[in-house]
């Protein structure tokens, strides 16, 4: 815990949402470079009013930085180690390390823990675990028994998300199966790559596949078109969902409750869904 920071910059959008889940607003933030034009994820895009932008996550101005006079920076060992002396010339600076991306719940508490908010990062998981429940309980037995797939497209390569990745971990806290192929953990922060040629390989009952809402959807829209899409089962029974990449790779709280909703939304249908926290 550090004595009441009052002007703290994040170097990352996960620490920015999980300190807007516990009602502190950052002065500045870093965003990710592959936001063109969007600055933020939807989910926190009415929540950012006032905060200043201080570059990209791999590139954060130092020189901004260190005019906003911050009191506090937070940011993530394995980007920001290189600059962690120039960083802590600033200011008092925290960096969090997310061996992996099913961490994510970690990252909430030790976001909390230094403002002293332990209990409130507490209450915010509960308040998750809650939903996941109800989301179990209206599922059902038959319901847990669907395969669900995730897959979107980067360039030729066809993508997954593997138990260990965030919204795989999201998955397995409710219960849901997943294809025999993603039912795995992976070493590349959770990711998977298959081929198109073992496009079989992202089948399941129901396939979310996530958009980012930008040129890298080019790729996915015309794999979408072809016959070799058209031989997944889950396409041929009308079991696709396109969900934002943003969301389904958030990384925290808030976006852990915006792939909730979308299970909610896809899986459960008409079903009463519990409110957010």
């Amino acid at each position: 815990m550090l004595p009441s920071p009052e002007r703290v910059v994040t170097l990352s959008l996960p620490p920015l949402a999980n300190l807007i889940a516990l009602d502190i607003k950052p002065i500045a933030t870093a965003t990710y470079d592959a936001f063109t034009g969007i600055e933020v994820q939807p989910y926190l895009q009415d929540k950012v009013d006032g905060i200043e932008w201080v570059g990209t996550d791999d590139q954060p101005s130092l020189e901004k930085l260190a005019q906003l006079k911050p009191d506090l920076i937070l940011g993530f060992d394995k980007q920001h180690e290189q600059i962690y002396s120039q960083l802590s010339q600033i200011a008092p600076t925290v960096l969090f390390d997310v061996g992996d991306r099913s961490d994510w719940k970690q990252l909430v508490l030790e976001v909390a823990a230094v403002f002293d908010q332990t209990s409130k990062g507490e209450q915010l998981l509960q308040d998750y675990s809650r939903r996941v429940d109800q989301l179990r309980e209206q599922l059902g037995e038959k319901g847990l028994q669907q395969e669900i797939s995730i897959a979107y497209t980067l360039g030729g390569d066809i993508y997954s998300d593997a138990k260990n990745s965030f919204p795989g971990s999201i998955l397995e806290d409710v219960g849901l199966k997943r294809p025999v192929n993603q039912d795995r953990v992976a070493s590349n922060n959770g990711r998977l790559i298959f081929s198109q040629e073992n496009i079989d390989s992202i089948d399941g009952d129901v396939l979310f596949v996530p958009k980012s809402g930008n040129s890298l959807d080019q790729d996915q829209d015309k794999l979408m078109q072809t016959p070799l899409w058209q031989t997944l089962k889950a396409v041929q029974q009308g079991q696709v969902y396109r969900v934002n990449l943003w969301n389904w790779t958030g990384l925290d709280i808030l976006a852990a409750h915006e792939v909730l909703d979308d299970l909610f939304e896809h899986l459960v249908g008409d079903e009463p869904k519990p409110p957010k926290p």
